[in-house]
């Protein structure tokens, strides 16, 4: 987890996300539209950052001394949230937060990703579709992502999972990197 944390740090620097919150097991991060200028730019950057912490995770469990997890899911949601900002008479409270369907939606599509993979909600699932170029690097054959319409087995696993809408139980997509499928940024979490 320090090493995660770390690296979420990092990620602040190079993909330039708006907010992060740790969970104790995980973490979450934001990119406003606000400070990136189109949702196709935020969903560009989540992609670049669920990369990096892939990448991350895999060189970390290789050099230590010890089993670790497979590897980590990764749940990316589009939508709007609210910023909550407390005001209490206890400083160190007084972080801010978000709240939403967004965040929920984004936990629980993670349960559907496995390890190295990455799901997107129907929208980001849209706003890829439409924006190839930016959110997908279509052009680009060696760092081009594709999207993966769910299994089955996946689709029965999504009707399942509580607080998810409709549209996202059926219209969620797995993201892979053709280039290197089989090594880091996988498609085993297809169910």
């Amino acid at each position: 987890m320090q090493i995660q944390y770390e690296r979420v740090i990092q990620l602040a620097q190079d993909y330039k996300h708006s907010f992060h919150k740790f969970l104790g097991d995980g973490f979450f991060l934001i990119w406003e539209t606000s400070d990136h200028g189109s949702i196709a730019d935020t969903l560009h950057w989540a992609l670049g950052s669920a990369f990096e912490i892939h990448k991350k995770y895999w060189h970390v469990s290789k050099k230590l001394g010890y089993p670790t997890p497979n590897g980590l899911g990764i749940g990316i949601s589009c939508g709007e949230v609210v910023k909550v900002q407390p005001e209490t008479f206890i400083r160190e409270l007084n972080e801010p937060d978000f709240v939403g369907y967004p965040m929920n939606c984004g936990a629980r599509l993670q349960s559907l990703a496995g390890p190295y993979g990455v799901v997107l909600d129907s929208k980001g699932a849209e706003v890829a579709i439409n924006n190839k170029n930016r959110v997908l690097r279509e052009s680009n054959s060696v760092s081009g992502l594709s999207l993966v319409d769910p299994t089955k087995k996946a689709l029965q696993k999504a009707r399942s999972v509580k607080g998810l809408k409709e549209r996202d139980k059926v219209g969620f997509k797995y993201v892979i990197w053709p280039h290197l499928q089989n090594n880091l940024w996988s498609t085993d979490g297809r169910i």
